[in-house]
Formats: C-alpha cells, sequence, structure tokens
C-alpha cells in the first residue's frame, strides 16, 4: 500500500500555523513522523494562503532535504504547481491533482510530464462530482485514457475513486467501492487512491469507519492512500487491513507492526 501523508495540509490547524509562521522545524518534523510511520510520499497543501507558490517551495525543499518520501504537491492551481516544481527541483514527485476540466488538465499534463511527475487524476468534469456509479466509471476511463495517449505511463496515474462522506450520502461507501473493483478489471496497472478521512467527515468515532473502509478498498482494489498515519492506531490499521486481503504473506507485516507499537 502506497501511504500518501496528509499532516502538511494547511487545512489541518497544526499546519496552518506551521505555514502562517513559517516554523521549519514543525514542518521537518512531521515529514520526518509521516515517513518512519510508512508515508511513501509527504502531501503539501498551502493553498488557504494567498502566497501559496512561495509556501509550497518553503515547505517542499525543508520535506526534501528532510526525507526521503517523495512529494506530493497539492494544489488546485496550475500556476502555483509550476512554481512549486520548478522552485523547489523535486525529484519524481506527484502532482495533486488533475481533472478533466479544460483548463485544468492540460495544463497539469504538461507539468507533470515535463518533471516525470505521477498525477491524482480526479474523475471530475465541468458537471463536478459524478452523480452515478456509471458517470463514474465514464468519466474515469475518459481521464486516464486520455492522459496515457497523452504520454503519461499507466503506473503514474493515481486515479482517485472518489469516496464522498457518508454523513452526506449514506449509500456513497458502496458506489465507491463497486467503481473500485470495476476500474480494477479495466485497469490492472493504474494506482487507485482514495482520501480515506473522506467517508467519516461530520461523523463520530471516524477512525472506526476510515479503517473499515480502508480494508473494504483494499479488498476492491485500492493500492494508495491518502491518510493520517501518524494517528494512533493507523499503521496497525493499516497492517490489519493487509493481513486481511491477502496482501500479508504469514503476517508478518501484521506481527511486526504489533511488536513495534508495543501492544498486549
Amino acid at each position: 500500500m502506497i501511504v500518501v501523508g496528509e499532516k502538511l495540509n494547511c487545512s489541518v490547524p497544526s499546519a496552518y500555523r506551521a505555514f502562517e509562521e513559517m516554523d521549519a522545524l514543525f514542518v521537518r518534523n512531521m515529514a520526518m513522523k509521516q515517513e518512519s510511520c510508512g508515508a511513501s510520499y509527504i502531501d503539501i497543501n498551502a493553498g488557504l494562503f494567498d502566497d501559496e507558490a512561495e509556501k509550497l517551495i518553503w515547505a517542499s525543499e525543508i520535506v526534501r532535504d528532510a526525507s526521503t518520501a517523495r512529494i506530493s504537491i497539492d494544489s488546485a492551481n496550475p500556476s502555483s504547481i509550476k512554481r512549486a516544481l520548478k522552485g523547489a527541483s523535486l525529484s519524481n514527485p506527484l502532482i495533486n491533482s488533475i481533472s478533466l476540466e479544460p483548463e485544468k488538465f492540460e495544463g497539469v499534463l504538461e507539468l507533470a510530464l515535463e518533471h516525470s511527475a505521477s498525477v491524482v487524476a480526479l474523475p471530475i468534469d465541468e458537471g463536478g462530482i459524478p452523480q452515478t456509479e456509471e458517470r463514474r466509471i465514464e468519466n474515469s476511463v475518459e481521464i486516464v485514457e486520455t492522459l496515457h495517449k497523452n504520454g503519461m505511463p499507466f503506473e503514474r496515474i493515481f486515479l482517485d475513486i472518489l469516496i464522498i462522506t457518508a454523513s452526506v450520502e449514506w449509500d456513497a461507501p458502496i458506489h465507491a467501492l463497486n467503481a473500485a473493483r470495476r476500474l480494477r478489471e479495466i485497469y490492472p496497472d493504474i494506482h487507485l487512491i482514495a482520501g480515506l478521512s473522506n467517508v467519516s467527515f461530520g461523523l463520530p468515532k471516524r477512525s472506526f469507519l476510515n479503517h473499515a473502509m480502508l480494508a473494504a478498498a483494499m479488498l476492491a482494489g485500492l493500492d494508495s492512500v491518502i491518510m493520517d498515519i501518524t494517528k494512533e492506531g493507523a499503521v496497525i490499521s493499516l497492517a490489519a487491513a493487509n493481513a486481511v486481503t491477502g496482501k500479508d504473506p504469514y503476517l508478518l507485516g501484521y506481527m511486526k507492526a504489533c511488536r513495534d507499537a508495543d501492544l498486549p
């Protein structure tokens, strides 16, 4: 499972303060903590600031020098993405994200190809988030095929299965899972990714829903996840999900996670 650590997103209050105060020590320590918990990518989002691009460059340079994890540049603004990629001299980054909206697609695709970046591909068009399972599949096929025809290798496409919060649509999780199963059959070589915490937004005891969704999504074909891997129990929950979905031969990873956590 490829983990994208989400704790350097300025929508998180502690990260917002760090970006606002230019607290390099916080950024450095959080990057290292996420990597030590198993993050392969560190997501950086500064979208709430007017000087977004400058803060993306600043934080990316800190993370790049403190961690061996790759960096995910998280922005809805192609101009900010461009400046961050050039300013921080990143190696094989992840761009979060690209969609079917024309003004975003063309600009981000060009940057991804230029910088050998992978992309989080959102099956969202000018009409917004697809309202039916069939439309979600259609949009997903369209964005994957268009990316691939324009030179993006399948293995650098992280297709978002679009988990919508269950507090808004109670049956949204099963639609996301159904779509994931079908898309994994169509595209065995791409990555399927999701923002895990979306499922539980606005609901109590969120971690239980998050962990249940993780295991179910992995069984449906998810191989990448954007999550708070530093949260208590997250590493063990991921190890347990690997174990019950057949991705941990002899449960060695699960046993190691339990030992590392010093669980009784």
